[in-house]
């Protein structure tokens, strides 16, 4: 249990140090929370398919790191085409130069994408 704890605050650490460099270091603001970073995905999503992304996120059963594999999964096997083209870029890879994000976002949201544990 300990290690689940300080597992969650260095991820919040690292969204909050990812957050402030994407925000010209202002390190004042907080780091997005998850439901902040998936209503990015309204607009692009079909609403059958946003409400199974609120979904996955919403099960607490699992570990973040489950929910987050379960959505690679679905966007990878399940959108059409179309609509991961209108997909943002990953929130951790926005400062990246725009040719590094177009190829991060093709590899994320390629068909047949899987993200299981060995």
């Amino acid at each position: 249990m300990l290690f689940a704890t300080s597992f969650k605050h260095f991820r919040k650490s690292i969204a909050q140090s990812i957050y402030c460099q994407a925000n010209e270091g202002d390190s004042s603001s907080a780091a997005p929370s998850p439901v902040q970073i998936l209503m990015e995905y309204k607009d692009a999503l079909p609403e059958d398919a946003f409400a199974k992304l609120i979904d996955i996120y919403s099960n607490e059963s699992i570990t973040l790191i489950d929910r987050e594999r379960a959505a690679v999964n679905y966007f990878s096997n399940t959108l059409p085409k179309d609509v991961k083209a209108r997909m943002p870029v990953p929130f951790g890879f926005r400062k990246l130069p725009e040719e590094l994000q177009s190829r991060v976002k093709s590899i994320y949201y390629q068909n047949g994408m899987s993200l299981r544990r060995n």
